[in-house]
């Protein structure tokens, strides 16, 4: 897929942070929020559909309490979130009601995407949402959200959104113009990097944190939901959110942002789920032998073949399967929980630990093996 493919894209997720919405007092800032919004509704005018990913909650919650220190504190963070919200949403609707667009409100935690009919019910609801000729906008539940179900940065969310939804494309809007070889804020001589084939380690080394207290991640995560979405097979654009035609430019197949190409095969809506909704809750070791049946032969994975298991699991949780080098080649759904591999790692049983259905290989990791 190359940057020209993208004029035929329909289905959109788009993805704002909070400093394309507020000023640095963290007050909202009308002429920011217009500039989205306004490119949002010419694509719909071109019958394109719109999913929009916000930022803000807590943003626009400390300034309706008129302090620019952001919190530490998680109760202090969901109260502010909670008095955000409300205000986060009547923006967007007093600003898309003259364009005649509707919109819907999702508030979602990853508990919504870890649970395989919870994930059904939000998919459904996007999809119902479209059809109504609705703009879905979505944010996490920060009122509610503890370590436990929460995404931690809405980049994340963005990329399991779009995977629920069959997205054409993925856009995250930032205050940068790109992935660059290097920080551009301290380094004049930064290139932009216009064209991402595949993310490897180089790519995640040139990610670096956010420097602002009020967003969470920076590059690092993008990086992680363009990694997440590309193996999917839908594409990622991330680019600066503060040009007024960003969007009609990237949707044009200009060269601007930086375009993440995604993987050929993609994957369909039970491998996304199994491999990018789960929290993976431990990890398991295979010998060469079962690597080599796993991957070139799409075998399932067998007691024999297991060396070691790591972490504590039940039944049917997704599981990191690695290789004895350590390499991460997949994720899985295991047949059997963590205490109950003491009896059966390593014995010639015929029962699958994970069946070759239920199990989805990291992207590249064939090329390497």
């Amino acid at each position: 897929m190359n940057r020209p493919d993208l004029k035929a894209v329909k289905r959109i997720v788009v993805k704002v942070g909070t400093s394309l919405l507020t000023n640095p007092d963290n007050l909202v800032n009308p002429d920011k929020v217009k500039v989205i919004v306004s490119q949002l509704a010419e694509l719909r005018e071109e019958g394109r559909e719109i999913i929009l990913v916000t930022s803000g909650a807590v943003g626009l919650g400390l300034g309706i309490m008129g302090s620019t220190v952001y919190p530490k504190v998680l109760s202090e963070r969901q109260a502010l979130a909670a008095m955000g919200q409300s205000r986060l949403m009547h923006m967007y609707e007093t600003l898309f009601s003259p364009a005649g667009i509707r919109i819907g409100q999702v508030i979602l935690t990853a508990q919504d995407i870890h649970s395989k009919s919870r994930y059904m019910n939000v998919r459904n609801t996007l999809l119902k949402l479209l059809e109504f000729g609705a703009i879905p906008i979505i944010n996490e539940n920060d009122t509610v959200s503890v370590d436990e179900i929460k995404f931690g940065d809405n980049d994340s969310l963005s990329a399991s959104v779009a995977l629920a939804a069959d997205a054409d494309l993925l856009v995250i809007l930032t205050d940068t113009d790109g992935l660059f070889d290097r920080n551009p804020k301290k380094f004049k001589s930064a290139s932009r990097i216009s064209v991402v084939e595949k993310i490897d380690e180089s790519i995640e080394a040139l990610a670096k944190g956010t420097d602002k207290e009020t967003a969470i991640g920076g590059m690092e995560t993008k990086i992680k939901a363009a990694r997440i979405a590309t193996h999917a097979g839908v594409p990622v654009v991330i680019a600066s959110g503060s040009d007024a035609r960003v969007l009609a430019q990237i949707l044009s197949g200009e060269d601007v942002g930086t375009f993440f190409v995604p993987s050929e095969r993609g994957l369909t809506q039970k491998e996304r789920w199994i491999a990018h909704s789960r929290r993976k809750k431990g990890s398991i070791v295979i010998d060469d032998g079962c690597r080599d049946a796993v991957l070139k032969r799409g075998k399932s994975i067998l007691p024999v073949g297991v060396k070691a298991v790591k972490g504590t699991f039940e039944k049917g949780d997704s599981v990191v399967v690695c290789d004895s080098a350590g390499r991460e080649i997949g994720v899985g759904l295991t047949n059997y929980a963590s205490r109950d591999f003491k009896e059966i790692m390593g014995q010639k049983f015929k029962d699958e630990i994970i069946h070759q259905d239920n199990f989805v290989v990291n992207p590249g990791i064939k090329e390497k093996t």
